[in-house]
Protein backbone atom coordinates (compact mmCIF):
# COMPACT_ATOMS: atom_id res chain seq x y z
CA UNK A 1 0.00 0.00 0.00
CA UNK A 2 2.96 2.49 0.80
CA UNK A 3 4.67 1.23 -2.68
CA UNK A 4 1.64 2.60 -4.10
CA UNK A 5 1.24 5.70 -2.72
CA UNK A 6 4.46 6.23 -3.23
CA UNK A 7 4.07 5.50 -7.33
CA UNK A 8 1.15 8.17 -7.59
CA UNK A 9 2.05 11.33 -9.72
CA UNK A 10 2.39 14.37 -6.66
CA UNK A 11 1.85 17.23 -9.18
CA UNK A 12 -1.78 15.51 -10.58
CA UNK A 13 -2.76 14.76 -6.88
CA UNK A 14 -2.25 18.29 -6.21
CA UNK A 15 -3.73 19.73 -9.29
CA UNK A 16 -7.05 17.59 -8.50
CA UNK A 17 -7.65 18.45 -5.51
CA UNK A 18 -7.08 22.47 -6.10
CA UNK A 19 -9.87 22.20 -9.05
CA UNK A 20 -11.68 20.18 -6.91
CA UNK A 21 -11.68 22.76 -3.79
CA UNK A 22 -11.87 25.67 -6.39
CA UNK A 23 -14.48 28.61 -5.68
CA UNK A 24 -14.19 27.30 -1.37
CA UNK A 25 -12.67 30.53 0.09
CA UNK A 26 -14.07 30.08 3.83
CA UNK A 27 -14.51 27.44 6.03
CA UNK A 28 -18.45 25.92 6.69
CA UNK A 29 -18.95 25.80 10.30
CA UNK A 30 -22.17 25.49 12.34
CA UNK A 31 -23.28 28.93 12.93
CA UNK A 32 -25.05 27.57 16.64
CA UNK A 33 -21.83 27.26 17.75
CA UNK A 34 -19.98 29.95 19.14
CA UNK A 35 -16.11 30.69 17.50
CA UNK A 36 -14.56 28.53 19.94
CA UNK A 37 -10.88 26.85 19.98
CA UNK A 38 -12.45 23.64 21.51
CA UNK A 39 -14.62 23.47 18.38
CA UNK A 40 -13.12 20.82 16.86
CA UNK A 41 -11.24 19.10 20.08
CA UNK A 42 -13.32 16.55 21.31
CA UNK A 43 -13.64 18.00 24.38
CA UNK A 44 -17.30 17.49 26.33
CA UNK A 45 -19.89 14.92 26.71
CA UNK A 46 -21.33 13.80 23.43
CA UNK A 47 -25.19 12.71 23.34
CA UNK A 48 -27.24 11.47 20.41
CA UNK A 49 -30.72 11.52 18.90
CA UNK A 50 -32.09 9.66 15.70
CA UNK A 51 -34.39 9.52 13.00
CA UNK A 52 -35.89 6.20 12.29
CA UNK A 53 -37.14 6.26 8.72
CA UNK A 54 -39.54 3.78 8.15
CA UNK A 55 -40.32 0.95 5.96
CA UNK A 56 -41.97 2.75 3.70
CA UNK A 57 -39.81 5.46 3.92
CA UNK A 58 -37.01 3.86 3.19
CA UNK A 59 -38.47 1.71 0.57
CA UNK A 60 -39.22 5.33 -0.98
CA UNK A 61 -35.53 6.47 -0.81
CA UNK A 62 -34.04 3.35 -1.99
CA UNK A 63 -36.48 3.03 -5.54
CA UNK A 64 -36.01 6.99 -6.02
CA UNK A 65 -31.87 6.04 -5.92
CA UNK A 66 -32.09 2.97 -7.91
CA UNK A 67 -34.83 4.98 -10.52
CA UNK A 68 -31.97 7.81 -10.89
CA UNK A 69 -29.08 6.22 -10.82
CA UNK A 70 -27.96 7.04 -7.60
CA UNK A 71 -26.63 6.07 -4.07
CA UNK A 72 -28.74 6.41 -1.15
CA UNK A 73 -25.18 7.87 0.18
CA UNK A 74 -24.99 10.59 -2.39
CA UNK A 75 -28.68 11.36 -1.26
CA UNK A 76 -27.86 11.67 1.97
CA UNK A 77 -24.80 13.96 1.03
CA UNK A 78 -27.28 16.24 -0.88
CA UNK A 79 -29.19 16.63 1.92
CA UNK A 80 -26.51 17.97 4.56
CA UNK A 81 -25.36 20.00 1.92
CA UNK A 82 -28.38 22.07 1.28
CA UNK A 83 -28.99 22.24 5.00
CA UNK A 84 -25.27 23.40 5.67
CA UNK A 85 -26.10 26.08 2.81
CA UNK A 86 -29.19 27.15 4.56
CA UNK A 87 -27.76 27.55 7.64
CA UNK A 88 -23.95 29.05 6.63
CA UNK A 89 -25.82 30.93 3.53
CA UNK A 90 -22.78 30.03 1.88
CA UNK A 91 -22.81 28.90 -2.16
CA UNK A 92 -19.90 26.88 -1.56
CA UNK A 93 -20.14 24.49 0.97
CA UNK A 94 -17.69 21.52 2.36
CA UNK A 95 -17.87 18.95 5.69
CA UNK A 96 -16.32 15.71 6.17
CA UNK A 97 -16.89 12.06 4.52
CA UNK A 98 -15.69 8.94 5.48
CA UNK A 99 -14.14 6.87 2.75
CA UNK A 100 -12.48 3.26 2.70
CA UNK A 101 -9.44 4.41 1.47
CA UNK A 102 -9.04 1.16 -0.50
CA UNK A 103 -8.12 1.93 -4.23
CA UNK A 104 -9.73 -0.39 -6.87
CA UNK A 105 -6.62 -0.58 -8.67
CA UNK A 106 -4.23 -2.23 -5.99
CA UNK A 107 -4.01 -5.86 -6.44
CA UNK A 108 -6.20 -7.88 -3.80
CA UNK A 109 -6.70 -5.03 -1.88
CA UNK A 110 -9.77 -6.41 -0.39
CA UNK A 111 -7.51 -9.11 1.34
CA UNK A 112 -5.41 -6.82 2.62
CA UNK A 113 -5.44 -6.60 7.00
CA UNK A 114 -5.63 -2.23 8.14
CA UNK A 115 -7.24 0.18 8.97
CA UNK A 116 -7.38 2.42 6.07
CA UNK A 117 -10.06 4.26 6.26
CA UNK A 118 -9.60 8.48 5.53
CA UNK A 119 -11.73 11.53 5.74
CA UNK A 120 -12.06 13.60 2.95
CA UNK A 121 -13.70 17.15 2.64
CA UNK A 122 -17.04 17.26 0.46
CA UNK A 123 -16.98 20.35 -1.80
CA UNK A 124 -19.98 21.32 -3.43
CA UNK A 125 -21.84 24.92 -5.15
CA UNK A 126 -25.48 25.75 -4.15
CA UNK A 127 -27.22 27.21 -7.33
CA UNK A 128 -31.00 27.10 -7.07
CA UNK A 129 -31.74 27.17 -10.23
CA UNK A 130 -30.67 23.81 -10.79
CA UNK A 131 -32.69 20.43 -11.08
CA UNK A 132 -32.57 18.16 -7.78
CA UNK A 133 -31.00 15.46 -10.10
CA UNK A 134 -28.76 16.95 -11.75
CA UNK A 135 -27.49 18.77 -8.96
CA UNK A 136 -27.33 14.63 -7.46
CA UNK A 137 -25.68 13.28 -10.04
CA UNK A 138 -22.95 15.93 -10.05
CA UNK A 139 -22.28 15.97 -6.58
CA UNK A 140 -22.13 11.55 -7.28
CA UNK A 141 -19.63 12.31 -10.05
CA UNK A 142 -17.77 14.72 -8.01
CA UNK A 143 -17.37 11.95 -5.21
CA UNK A 144 -16.31 9.20 -7.37
CA UNK A 145 -13.50 11.32 -8.75
CA UNK A 146 -12.05 11.90 -5.55
CA UNK A 147 -11.36 7.93 -4.93
CA UNK A 148 -8.52 7.91 -6.83
CA UNK A 149 -6.87 10.11 -4.43
CA UNK A 150 -8.71 8.63 -1.30
CA UNK A 151 -5.54 8.25 0.67
CA UNK A 152 -4.74 11.85 0.53
CA UNK A 153 -4.70 13.22 4.06
CA UNK A 154 -6.95 16.16 4.99
CA UNK A 155 -4.24 18.38 6.69
CA UNK A 156 -2.41 17.75 2.89
CA UNK A 157 -5.72 18.82 1.28
CA UNK A 158 -6.58 21.48 3.20
CA UNK A 159 -2.91 23.06 2.48
CA UNK A 160 -4.08 23.62 -1.03
CA UNK A 161 -6.48 25.62 -0.31
CA UNK A 162 -6.98 29.38 1.29
CA UNK A 163 -8.47 28.72 4.25
CA UNK A 164 -7.13 29.16 7.97
CA UNK A 165 -8.42 27.36 10.53
CA UNK A 166 -10.85 24.03 10.88
CA UNK A 167 -12.18 23.84 7.28
CA UNK A 168 -15.47 22.16 8.50
CA UNK A 169 -17.09 21.25 11.71
CA UNK A 170 -19.64 18.31 10.83
CA UNK A 171 -18.63 15.11 9.35
CA UNK A 172 -20.95 12.52 7.32
CA UNK A 173 -20.63 8.83 7.58
CA UNK A 174 -22.34 6.37 5.65
CA UNK A 175 -22.46 2.28 7.24
CA UNK A 176 -23.62 0.12 4.02
CA UNK A 177 -22.05 -2.94 5.51
CA UNK A 178 -24.37 -4.93 7.54
CA UNK A 179 -22.13 -6.42 10.02
CA UNK A 180 -24.67 -7.01 12.57
CA UNK A 181 -27.00 -9.02 10.33
CA UNK A 182 -24.19 -11.23 9.21
CA UNK A 183 -23.36 -11.84 12.95
CA UNK A 184 -27.04 -12.43 13.86
CA UNK A 185 -27.39 -14.73 10.86
CA UNK A 186 -25.11 -17.28 12.58
CA UNK A 187 -24.89 -19.82 15.24
CA UNK A 188 -21.82 -18.43 17.75
CA UNK A 189 -20.52 -20.96 20.43
CA UNK A 190 -19.28 -17.73 21.94
CA UNK A 191 -22.25 -15.03 22.51
CA UNK A 192 -21.92 -11.41 23.23
CA UNK A 193 -24.96 -9.66 24.68
CA UNK A 194 -26.02 -6.42 26.55
CA UNK A 195 -23.45 -4.22 24.62
CA UNK A 196 -23.03 -0.87 24.65
CA UNK A 197 -20.46 1.42 23.43
CA UNK A 198 -20.34 5.31 22.84
CA UNK A 199 -18.32 6.17 19.80
CA UNK A 200 -17.32 9.91 19.16
CA UNK A 201 -15.16 11.52 16.76
CA UNK A 202 -13.49 15.27 17.51
CA UNK A 203 -16.41 17.02 15.51
CA UNK A 204 -19.27 19.01 16.96
CA UNK A 205 -21.88 16.97 14.82
CA UNK A 206 -21.31 13.75 13.20
CA UNK A 207 -24.29 12.49 10.91
CA UNK A 208 -24.07 8.22 10.66
CA UNK A 209 -26.75 6.42 8.07
CA UNK A 210 -27.15 2.83 8.52
CA UNK A 211 -29.60 0.08 8.06
CA UNK A 212 -31.07 -2.16 5.66
CA UNK A 213 -34.42 -2.42 5.60
CA UNK A 214 -35.09 0.70 7.38
CA UNK A 215 -32.68 3.83 6.85
CA UNK A 216 -31.21 4.65 10.05
CA UNK A 217 -30.12 8.27 10.32
CA UNK A 218 -28.11 9.11 13.65
CA UNK A 219 -26.76 12.85 15.11
CA UNK A 220 -23.88 12.40 17.24
CA UNK A 221 -23.19 15.26 18.83
CA UNK A 222 -20.82 17.63 21.48
CA UNK A 223 -23.30 18.81 24.24
CA UNK A 224 -20.91 21.22 25.20
CA UNK A 225 -21.37 23.11 22.41
CA UNK A 226 -24.70 21.80 20.89
CA UNK A 227 -27.82 21.93 22.75
CA UNK A 228 -30.48 18.82 22.20
CA UNK A 229 -33.11 21.84 20.62
CA UNK A 230 -30.65 23.04 18.36
CA UNK A 231 -29.93 19.09 17.40
CA UNK A 232 -33.72 18.09 17.10
CA UNK A 233 -34.31 21.18 14.83
CA UNK A 234 -31.26 19.70 12.72
CA UNK A 235 -32.75 16.54 12.32
CA UNK A 236 -36.60 17.36 12.07
CA UNK A 237 -35.18 19.77 8.80
CA UNK A 238 -32.88 16.33 7.60
CA UNK A 239 -35.77 14.57 7.71
CA UNK A 240 -38.13 17.30 5.88
CA UNK A 241 -35.71 18.35 2.79
CA UNK A 242 -34.99 14.40 2.32
CA UNK A 243 -39.07 13.88 1.97
CA UNK A 244 -38.95 16.53 -0.45
CA UNK A 245 -36.51 15.32 -2.11
CA UNK A 246 -37.71 12.14 -2.91
CA UNK A 247 -41.19 13.24 -4.11
CA UNK A 248 -40.33 16.28 -6.66
CA UNK A 249 -37.17 14.80 -8.47
CA UNK A 250 -38.85 16.98 -11.44
CA UNK A 251 -37.96 20.23 -9.18
CA UNK A 252 -35.21 22.69 -8.71
CA UNK A 253 -33.23 23.33 -5.10
CA UNK A 254 -35.41 26.45 -5.26
CA UNK A 255 -38.41 24.58 -4.35
CA UNK A 256 -37.33 22.64 -1.25
CA UNK A 257 -38.24 24.40 2.02
CA UNK A 258 -36.35 24.26 4.63
CA UNK A 259 -38.62 24.90 7.60
CA UNK A 260 -41.05 22.13 8.56
CA UNK A 261 -44.99 22.80 8.62
CA UNK A 262 -45.01 22.77 12.59
CA UNK A 263 -42.05 25.68 12.52
CA UNK A 264 -44.08 27.66 9.67
CA UNK A 265 -47.28 27.87 12.04
CA UNK A 266 -45.14 29.33 15.01
CA UNK A 267 -43.63 31.58 12.37
CA UNK A 268 -46.60 33.17 11.00
CA UNK A 269 -49.26 32.02 14.01
CA UNK A 270 -47.52 32.25 17.25
CA UNK A 271 -44.54 34.47 17.27
CA UNK A 272 -46.26 36.94 15.16
CA UNK A 273 -49.19 36.76 17.52
CA UNK A 274 -48.69 40.67 18.82
CA UNK A 275 -52.43 41.82 18.92
CA UNK A 276 -52.89 43.25 22.75
CA UNK A 277 -55.48 45.61 24.46
CA UNK A 278 -55.59 49.29 24.11
CA UNK A 279 -57.81 52.08 25.16
CA UNK A 280 -59.01 52.81 20.97
CA UNK A 281 -60.70 56.16 22.19
CA UNK A 282 -57.43 57.78 22.87
CA UNK A 283 -54.32 58.86 20.58
CA UNK A 284 -50.91 58.41 21.33
CA UNK A 285 -50.69 62.03 22.30
CA UNK A 286 -53.57 61.07 25.09
CA UNK A 287 -51.42 58.12 26.38
CA UNK A 288 -48.39 60.11 26.49
CA UNK A 289 -49.99 62.52 28.59
CA UNK A 290 -51.29 60.23 30.72
CA UNK A 291 -48.00 58.54 31.10
CA UNK A 292 -46.67 62.13 31.80
CA UNK A 293 -48.74 62.52 34.56
CA UNK A 294 -48.35 59.16 36.23
CA UNK A 295 -44.47 59.80 36.06
CA UNK A 296 -43.90 63.62 35.77
CA UNK A 297 -40.09 62.92 36.97
CA UNK A 298 -38.75 60.32 34.60
CA UNK A 299 -36.88 61.14 31.51
CA UNK A 300 -38.93 60.69 28.42
CA UNK A 301 -36.07 60.96 25.52
CA UNK A 302 -32.33 61.02 25.58
CA UNK A 303 -30.76 62.56 22.25
CA UNK A 304 -26.82 62.30 21.57
CA UNK A 305 -25.08 64.83 19.38
CA UNK A 306 -22.40 62.55 17.70
CA UNK A 307 -19.36 64.34 17.74
CA UNK A 308 -17.03 63.78 14.10
CA UNK A 309 -13.77 65.12 13.51
CA UNK A 310 -12.17 65.71 10.16
CA UNK A 311 -8.83 65.90 9.34
CA UNK A 312 -7.74 67.88 5.98
CA UNK A 313 -5.39 66.62 4.13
Amino acid sequence: YIRYIERVDKDQEEIFWRNYLEGLEQSTLLPFIENTTQRTKGVGAYGSLYLHLDEHISSQTEEFAKRNHLTVNTIMQGIWSYLLHQYTGNSNVVYGVIVSGRPGDLAEVEERVGLYINTLPLHTEMQKEKGILEWLHDLQQNQVSCLQYQYTSLQQIQAFTKVQGDLFDSLLVFENYPVSEIIGSKQWSLLVENVNMQEQTNYPLTITIGGSERINIGFTYNSNLLTDEYVKEIRNHFENVLLQVIAREDKSLQDIKLITSFEQHQLLNKFNDTIVPYPKDKTVIDLFEAQVLKTPHAIALVFEEEQLSYTEL
